[in-house]
């Protein structure tokens, strides 16, 4: 009787133990499984990269490079052709005044861009030049008119970043729109685009930028531009 007894506590007991451990085995899985969805959560949960800022607005100057210069010195159309015949006014204004060297404003931009990717970006540019020159007296050197041939252009761009850094960026691009060069003579309107072959970016929010390119911005470009 003793030893049947003795042989159900020591039963009842051992099935506690193995109760026991079991319990604290499950509850130290759970923790590892908890830990483990904490510091490396699903491939579900990942919403991609999240950028800093979606806006860009930079302003520039350009060296003229080939088209721009043909475009704003190279080609006239004439408004009133009749006006350029010559009058009895216009030879005496001949014999009285001349004109001084054509002064030339380079292309200055004003850009706008926003971000659909981290290296992708679309926007639009617009672009104002100037060459301009004096009539003055030819014995008092006084000024006595302005003639100024202006451009101005508005493209719509497209910029892709293939190189990617904290401080330094590279990219491309290329905008198409039109063109328009006026002044009290004349008038013309051309389709024109803009590449940019290579352009460098130093900064974050705030930065600097040079771009060699092709188009009516001109062949090399500088200029400062933030991101928001």
């Amino acid at each position: 009787m003793r030893s049947k007894l003795l042989l159900l506590v020591l039963c009842t007991a051992l099935a506690s133990l193995t109760t026991k451990a079991a319990a604290q085995h499950l509850e130290h899985n759970d923790s590892i499984d908890t830990q483990y969805s904490i510091d490396k959560p699903s491939n579900q949960s990942y919403r991609g990269e999240e950028l800093p800022w979606r806006n860009d607005l930079r302003i520039g100057v350009g060296v003229p490079g080939f088209i721009h210069l043909i475009v704003s010195a190279g080609i006239q159309v004439d408004v009133d052709p009749s006006s350029t015949i010559p009058t009895t006014s216009d030879s005496l204004a001949a014999d009285r005044y001349y004109d001084t060297s054509s002064y030339y404003l380079p292309p200055f931009t004003l850009e706008y861009g926003h971000y659909l990717k981290s290296w992708f970006m679309i926007g639009c540019k617009a672009m104002y030049s100037s060459i301009y020159h004096h009539e003055r007296h030819i014995a008092t050197h006084k000024r006595f008119a302005t003639h100024c041939d202006n451009t101005i252009s508005l493209l719509f761009n497209m910029r892709f970043e293939y190189l990617r850094r904290d401080l330094f960026r590279m990219y491309s691009g290329i905008g198409v729109g039109a063109t328009v060069r006026f002044s009290e003579n004349f008038a013309l309107g051309i389709p024109m685009f803009d590449m940019t072959y290579i352009g460098m970016t130093v900064g974050r929010s705030l930065y600097g930028f040079a771009e060699f390119g092709a188009g009516i911005s001109g062949c090399i470009r500088v200029g400062m531009g933030y991101k928001f």
